[in-house]
């Protein structure tokens, strides 16, 4: 469960800037995560464990996008999956 509590007392401790560089950070680790799982299929155990860890982290920073970027304002998620939704039907 994300505690946005928590994740505000991050902003609050670590400021606004340090904390969007945390989410480009988590962006890029899971996109690497992502890349290294199709390109080396050797232990596919631990490579799905690292994309989990990730895509944890990710979950938590997106949770403390919306904080910073205020989500009441963010009507592009309701366009977005309309969008998407009248695609897959004419698909």
């Amino acid at each position: 469960m994300i505690d946005t509590n928590i994740l505000q007392k991050a902003i609050d401790k670590w400021g606004e800037v340090s904390q969007i560089e945390m989410i480009e950070e988590e962006a890029i680790e899971l996109a690497l995560a992502l890349q290294k799982y199709k390109r080396t299929n050797t232990d596919p155990i631990k490579g799905m464990e690292n994309i989990y860890d990730e895509l944890a982290d990710m979950k938590i920073m997106l949770a403390q996008a919306e904080l910073l970027f205020d989500p009441d304002k963010n009507s592009r998620v309701e366009f977005k999956m309309n969008r998407l939704s009248k695609i897959l039907v004419n698909n």
